[in-house]
């Protein structure tokens, strides 16, 4: 995406590198220091309230607790992790991240639009508003 320049070069200007803990999908940026930035869990497994069969849920990657220091905020750390996340999605042969977002948190939805995530739809039993990025193999 257009955008993913501008964040990488944020996310060097503070340092950041992106760490993945040796368990499962929880994956801490941090920059010199160490100090960590932002955090993120990616999972294959997808949440079944959320994501039905007809989505073909194997064809993604989920994040999960995306999260940025407020000492970074306003750095495009969050979309340096999002794209971090598509490249993942990406090298194991999934077609989309998807996402979950609160239905009334609005602010976030037109972020993560602002990132290439179009919404999908809303799920009503579980205040969801379900998000998609298309993304590219390595």
């Amino acid at each position: 995406m257009a955008e993913a320049g501008v964040a990488a070069s944020a996310a060097a200007a503070t340092g950041a590198a992106l760490a993945v803990a040796p368990a499962g999908g929880f994956r801490v940026a941090v920059s010199p220091g160490p100090v960590a930035v932002g955090t993120m869990v990616l999972r294959d497994a997808h949440p079944a309230d959320l994501w039905h069969p007809a989505d073909d849920p194997g064809s993604a990657l989920y994040l999960h607790h995306l999260a940025v220091g407020r000492a970074f905020a306003g750095r495009r750390i969050g979309a340096w992790l999002l794209d971090q996340a598509a490249a993942e999605a990406g090298r194991r042969g999934k077609r989309y991240l998807r996402l979950d977002a609160w239905t009334s948190n609005t602010r976030l939805h037109d972020y993560y639009r602002s990132q290439g995530f179009r919404l999908v739809r809303f799920e009503d039993d579980t205040s969801g508003a379900l998000f998609e990025r298309p993304v590219s193999p390595p």
